[in-house]
């Protein structure tokens, strides 16, 4: 089916391309259409980038889906000109008044701040009571995970010493759960964080599903709080297969002493093609669509 947003995106050339119907969000086709509404909080440095990514995986399920991004107020990114923003961006002041049918939180660029020390933490906190009331179900991603389990399940965050970069495998614990249809007997998860939670805290929470679990180093990655329709990912599983290269290069050259993205590239130094998680991502957002949001 079609996704629907502002098509002056640069989003809108790479998906147009990549053969995703589209739709422009003003245009008289999309009036006549009654698509699922998404609403993205968009976190991150690179605006376009998550755009393109976070639309190409919505643009996998059965239905029309209508997206539109919006950012904090309280903080003002210095990677995304002002003007950029104002054009094709919301604000909770704006949405206050509106119901979505889905929320992503993405990632961000604070993982070495406690969480009350992040700048726009207090406005966070009121769109998480927000979407309470206002949006049937919930996809919180890295960064955006880890807020949210500290929000809703008090699991607080740590640096953990170093880097966790690299694709790595999970297991299933609930293989049957909804969430789970069509999806691999291994899951394949790119990781690249420099914090994360207590796992046995995680597993031991009463009110969440571990879905994915890599155990040892990575731990629980993908959870579920079925009460509230809520998805918490501590990964980025919308990672396109050439950023943790990017992601290498820009640190290294930078002179961090950066380990090798594990699990990711082949002896010749080329980006490993037996690993694919973008395809298990497309599923998970389609499931998430079909059966948390449509279910």
């Amino acid at each position: 089916m079609a996704i629907i947003f502002d098509t002056r995106l640069d989003a809108a050339k790479v998906l147009a391309a990549e053969g995703v119907d589209i739709i422009d969000k003003f245009s008289d086709e999309a009036k006549k259409r009654q698509p699922v509404k998404v609403a993205v909080l968009n976190l991150l440095p690179g605006k376009p980038e998550a755009e393109t990514q976070w639309l190409r995986g919505l643009s996998f399920s059965e239905y029309d889906i209508e997206v539109t991004f919006f950012m904090v107020e309280s903080h003002k990114p210095t990677h995304t000109s002002q003007e950029y923003l104002d054009t094709y961006y919301s604000t909770p002041t704006k949405m206050q008044d509106e119901y979505y049918d889905g929320l992503i939180i993405t990632g961000a660029d604070a993982e070495k701040y406690q969480f009350k020390d992040v700048r726009y933490w207090a406005e966070l906190e009121k769109i998480f009571a927000w979407a309470d009331t206002h949006v049937k179900a919930c996809y919180f991603s890295c960064w955006g995970c880890m807020a949210a389990l500290y929000h809703y399940h008090g699991i607080d965050k740590a640096l953990i010493g170093g880097k966790i970069s690299g694709i790595y495998p999970h297991e299933k614990p609930y293989p049957d759960h909804v969430l789970m249809t069509n999806m691999p007997d291994t899951i394949f998860v790119p990781h690249s964080r420099i914090s994360g939670y207590n796992h046995e805290e995680l597993r031991n929470c009463k009110a969440v599903k571990v879905l994915a679990d890599g155990y040892g180093k990575v731990g629980p990655t993908l959870s579920c709080w079925d009460e509230k329709k809520h998805v918490y990912i501590i990964a980025h599983w919308e990672y396109e297969s050439f950023i943790l290269q990017n992601q290498y290069i820009r640190d290294t050259s930078k002179g961090f002493d950066m380990q090798k993205p594990e699990n990711y590239f082949d002896e010749n130094d080329n980006v490993r093609t037996d690993q694919d998680w973008m395809s298990q991502f497309h599923t998970m957002m389609a499931n998430w669509v079909r059966y948390y949001i449509k279910g």
